[in-house]
């Protein structure tokens, strides 16, 4: 193993006796490391940007990482917006993330800057009172509404509102957050309490062409 200021690089052997190879991985991405009988492991969480890391998929460049929400609760005037902090070569996946609110009369959107431009999207959900019409399982406007994100978005920052004219007295919070598509199914229950703090989401990287396979994990 060969550590420098910055970079480490390891043999990660297999046990297929395939050939061995050469990863390098940027710091700091973790808190803690060992090596045993040659061989490097990471034993605690890894992170990228402000995020968590799930799991790292090398055939498709994706990370799956957690992501917390944002919530906006009118009854005690509380409001929580989240970031979602990319590192270097990362980027929110366009294909496999939604962009999810849920609430009454509320609407949800995100903010990101790209090539010094700013860009917001987002969905509103209304109910007019009708929350019997509310069925689990559907996310199509009526107490929950989703949208593609946009492509190449990096540090976005989540925020959930709500109509402040609305004559309905649902009086329950407003939550918004980027999802792995299929990861979240909506249930009627949580317009009345949100449980989710966290959620996954799908991250793309970009690796440079090299003869060997490489693993960059780093932050701003």
């Amino acid at each position: 193993m060969r550590k420098s200021k910055n970079i480490m690089r390891y043999k990660a052997g297999k046990e297929d006796e395939e050939e061995d190879e050469d990863v390098m991985l940027l710091f700091p991405y973790t808190r803690f490391t060992t090596v045993l009988h040659g061989r490097f492991r990471v034993d605690s969480k890894l992170y990228t940007g402000t995020l968590e890391i799930l799991n790292t998929s090398i055939p498709t460049h994706q990370l799956l990482a957690n992501s917390f929400t944002a919530l906006t609760c009118p009854t005690n005037g509380s409001s929580i917006s989240a970031s979602v902090g990319t590192a270097l070569g990362f980027s929110i996946s366009s294909v496999e993330n939604k962009l999810v609110t849920i609430g009454c009369d509320s609407y949800g959107y995100i903010q990101s800057g790209y090539n010094g431009e700013t860009y917001t999207t987002g969905c509103l959900t209304r109910c007019n009172g009708h929350t019997r019409k509310i069925t689990d399982g559907t996310c199509s406007g009526i107490g929950c509404c989703q949208v593609d994100v946009p492509r190449a978005m990096k540090n976005v920052s989540i925020h959930a509102d709500y109509f402040r004219n609305s004559t309905t007295d649902w009086g329950n919070c407003t939550a918004s957050f980027v999802v792995k598509d299929g990861s979240y199914n909506f249930s009627t229950k949580d317009l009345s309490n949100f449980e989710y703090e966290k959620l996954p989401l799908v991250l793309d990287w970009t690796v440079g062409e090299n003869n060997s396979r490489r693993i960059a994990i780093a932050t701003n």
